[in-house]
């Protein structure tokens, strides 16, 4: 669903660190996380335009097209259009459509289920660059710290657009698939993982 602006500034904050840019997001919803990372590639000095091969710097995979076309909508507002390549559909076929590109981040934050999915398919085809980051939302479910409705100090081109944050409300069958997937990641060869005690939890992943 939505990100709040304190996790907004922190995956803001990675674009920074990693010099990011390209970034795949995996569940847009209206946008709002998408608008975060679109302004810090900005900041990189990524222009707003598709490259050589005509790929665009961010890539949001979206399976609904209300939620697609609000977020299009949002991206237009916050000056971000130029940067974001909207795909409609299912994830895991819109996946499939990506190989051969490379992400210096993928967000993940689509239907808890397909985690692993995800997850595997970003690895497996490529999709991650090689001191890449995946970031997985919403891994600890439950708040592991409260939301508190304070004053957050965002910059003018941190986010230019007020998209509210909503939160997810989840299921048991959420939690055990979550759960899964945690223990799937922890005991993965294949990466290093560290999850952030912070709002439902975050996922850091990384290729060893």
């Amino acid at each position: 669903m939505s990100v709040s602006e304190y996790q907004g500034m922190l995956q803001a904050f990675f674009v920074g660190l990693l010099k990011a840019k390209r970034i795949l997001e995996i569940g847009t919803f209206t946008g709002s996380s998408a608008i975060f990372f679109a302004n810090a590639l900005k900041r990189n000095g990524v222009q707003g335009q598709a490259d050589a091969d005509g790929n665009m710097p961010m890539v949001c995979l979206e399976i609904s097209k209300e939620y697609a076309e609000i977020a299009q909508s949002n991206f237009v507002r916050a000056g971000v259009d130029k940067y974001i390549d909207v795909h409609v559909g299912n994830a895991r076929e819109s996946l499939a459509k990506l190989a051969g590109q490379a992400f210096d981040i993928v967000f993940v934050d689509a239907d808890k289920e397909s985690y692993k999915h995800y997850y595997d398919a970003v690895i497996e085809m490529g999709l991650l660059a090689r001191d890449g980051l995946i970031i997985v939302d919403n891994t600890a479910f439950d708040c592991v710290t409260p939301f508190i409705r304070v004053p957050v100090p965002i910059t003018k081109d941190a986010q230019p657009l007020d998209v509210p944050f909503r939160g997810y409300p989840g299921t048991k069958r959420h939690r055990e698939v979550l759960h899964e997937f945690n223990e799937y990641v922890r005991n993965d060869p294949r990466t290093e993982v560290f999850m952030l005690s912070m709002f439902t939890g975050i996922t850091l992943v990384r290729l060893v």
